[in-house]
C-alpha cells in the first residue's frame, strides 16, 4: 500500500473538536552517528543550489495522535524543513532500520492537504512544478505546513495556554492559507476546514493532516481565478485542473498522486459514504397481511 491511515481513520472533527499537546518530549530523537548530521547538511546544500527558491524554517513534528469519539489531540513537536528533507525524504530507510521501524530519528515534519470541494462537485487539483523538492511533475491536493512561526511557537520552551490555542488555531487557518497561497482563491471563497485525519506514506513515512473544505465558487470560475488571479506560491505549481467529484471517489486521477494525498482521498471517500447514507430514504416497511379471522362458511351461516 501507498499510505496508512492512522487510527482511528475518518475523525470529522471540528476546530472546537480539536486540541494540541505540544513538548519538548515530541521532537526527533538525535541519532548517535554524527554522519547522519553531516548527511543532513550536505543534502540541504545540494537542495539549495538546485532550487534558489527553497528555504529552511520551524516545522511541526508529527509525534503521535489521540482520538475520543470525534475529538482529537495531536502530540506536536518542533524540528525544520532541512531536517524533514535530509531525514524523510532522504535517508528515512536507514534511519527507520537504526530505530527498529521506530521514527524517532526522522523529522516527520506535519503537512497538511485539502480535498476542495467546488459548487458544480469537483475537486481541485494541482500539478507540481519539476522545480520543487517535493513530489514534482505529480498531482496533488493543495496543500503545505502549519507554521510554528504563525502561532509563535517556533522556539523551544514551556508555552502558555495562549500559545498552545494559538497552535490549534494555526492547524485549522494554515490549510486555508496553502490553499488560497497556491490557487489564487481568496479566505472568504472558502468555508470552515473539517479535520479528517491523518495519513503517513509509506515512502518516506510523509506525515499530513487532511480536512475537507468547500469552495463558494464554481470549477470555472476557480481555474479562471489561478490563471488571471494573485498565485502568491505560482513557482510551486505547473497548472490546476477541477477534477469531478466522482472520478476522484472512484480513483480516477489525471496523473500520479503521492501516497500520502491518496490516503486523503480515501478519508475523503468515506466521509462521502456517510453522507450519503445518511440522505437515503429510510426502506419501505415489511409487507404484514391484514390480520384476519379464521371461520368457515358455514358458521357464518348458522
Amino acid at each position: 500500500t501507498l499510505y496508512t491511515l492512522l487510527a482511528p481513520g475518518l475523525v470529522k472533527a471540528h476546530r472546537s473538536q480539536l486540541s494540541v499537546e505540544f513538548s519538548p518530549m515530541f521532537d526527533r530523537s538525535e541519532h548517535p552517528s554524527p554522519e547522519v548530521q553531516r548527511s543532513i547538511d550536505s543534502r540541504w546544500e545540494e537542495l539549495c543550489a538546485k532550487h534558489p527558491n527553497m528555504y529552511n524554517g520551524s516545522k511541526f513534528r508529527f509525534h503521535s495522535m489521540e482520538c475520543e469519539g470525534n475529538r482529537v489531540t495531536l502530540r506536536l513537536g518542533l524540528t525544520d524543513y532541512k531536517t524533514f528533507q535530509g531525514t524523510n525524504m532522504h535517508d528515512y530507510a536507514r534511519l527507520l532500520a537504526d530505530a527498529g521501524g521506530d521514527t524517532k530519528y526522522l523529522s516527520s515534519a506535519l503537512g497538511n492537504v485539502a480535498v476542495v470541494e467546488t459548487t458544480d462537485a469537483h475537486i481541485i487539483v494541482l500539478r507540481r512544478s519539476e522545480h520543487v523538492g517535493e513530489a514534482p511533475g505529480m498531482f496533488c491536493l493543495p496543500g503545505g505546513h502549519p507554521e510554528p512561526a504563525s502561532a509563535r511557537a517556533d522556539t523551544p520552551g514551556h508555552l502558555s495556554q495562549d500559545k498552545i490555542t494559538a497552535i490549534e488555531d494555526e492547524i485549522f487557518a494554515s490549510v486555508k492559507r496553502e490553499v488560497c497561497e497556491e490557487t489564487g482563491l481568496e479566505e472568504h471563497e472558502l468555508k470552515l476546514p473539517v479535520f479528517l485525519g491523518v495519513s503517513r506514506r509509506t515512502v518516506n513515512c510523509r506525515v499530513v493532516s487532511c480536512f475537507r473544505i468547500k469552495c463558494r465558487l464554481s470549477s470555472s470560475d476557480v481555474m479562471a481565478k489561478y490563471v488571471d488571479g494573485v498565485v502568491q506560491d505560482r513557482f510551486e505549481s505547473a497548472g490546476l485542473t477541477c477534477v469531478p467529484r466522482d472520478n476522484v471517489v472512484s480513483g480516477n486521477l489525471p496523473g500520479k498522486v503521492p501516497g500520502c494525498h491518496l490516503g486523503a482521498i480515501e478519508l475523503y471517500r468515506e466521509l462521502c459514504l456517510q453522507e450519503r447514507q445518511s440522505v437515503l430514504p429510510p426502506p419501505p416497511p415489511k409487507f404484514a397481511p391484514p390480520a384476519t379471522t379464521t371461520c368457515s362458511f358455514f358458521s357464518m351461516c348458522f
